[in-house]
């Protein structure tokens, strides 16, 4: 059997479509769901703390708004952004500086400032 008899033998089955189609899926579906976040609260703690170097990029900061910076860090998943809101990340400091928000605060903001950039 030739290569190229091998290949149409391949993609003439369902499993390959289904598998291909999910992969398309997958890669083109990048936004994320933020049902469960109050984004009312997360852009109050926004204004009050994230904005500072956020709408301007500090010290390396991704913009808000800006779907290129945010794309890579959106693509690692909400838990990852959680994790490095509430633990700090490069330059940011821990829940930005401000150890008396709740998790729950930073949690909000993260998923505010996504809703914002994706």
């Amino acid at each position: 059997m030739s290569f190229t008899q091998k290949i149409s033998r391949l993609t003439s089955t369902p499993f390959v479509w289904l598998f291909f189609a999910g992969f398309i899926t997958s890669c083109s579906s990048s936004k994320l769901d933020l049902k469960g976040f109050d984004l009312a609260k997360g852009e109050q703690v926004y204004n009050n703390l994230c904005m500072v170097c956020h709408t301007a990029g500090m010290f390396g900061a991704p913009k808000m708004r800006d779907k290129s910076m945010w794309a890579s860090r959106i693509a690692q998943g909400m838990d990852i952004l959680i994790n490095h809101g509430i633990n700090g990340f490069n330059a940011m400091p821990p829940k930005g500086g401000n150890a008396s928000l709740s998790d729950e605060d930073i949690k909000n903001a993260v998923a505010f400032m996504v809703s914002q950039s994706q």
